[in-house]
């Protein structure tokens, strides 16, 4: 099982990678085939699912490196992310990680 900070980390490399292949302007079936790595598992990478990797939390950094040094970005998140887990720091963004119909309505 991952831990939770395991996921947060994930969430966030998601992000980071998403946010640059977007600002290089580069759209996920071009990369798909550049990586030679499925649709589903860029999504996935983006999102920081696991899950979607079904052979296990080694496949999804070995991915998301490769998908990192597509996109010209420091990959390795193996290393970062096995070895310094703890140093990683983690934003404290409880919305994040609550899809838009599941988050509670503020009534003003």
């Amino acid at each position: 099982m991952f831990s939770l900070q395991e996921i947060k980390v994930a969430k966030q490399f998601g992000r980071l990678i998403q946010k640059s292949r977007e600002n290089q302007g580069k759209k996920l079936p071009e990369l798909s085939t550049e990586c030679n790595l499925s649709m589903r598992h860029l999504v996935a990478i983006e999102s920081g699912n696991f899950f979607a990797f079904h052979d296990g939390i080694d496949a999804f950094y070995n991915a998301y490196d490769i998908y990192a040094k597509h996109l010209n970005l420091d990959g390795n998140l193996a290393t970062k992310s096995q070895n310094n887990l703890d140093n990683i720091e983690v934003k404290d963004d409880k919305d994040a990680f609550i899809p838009a119909y599941l988050r509670v309505r503020q009534c003003v």
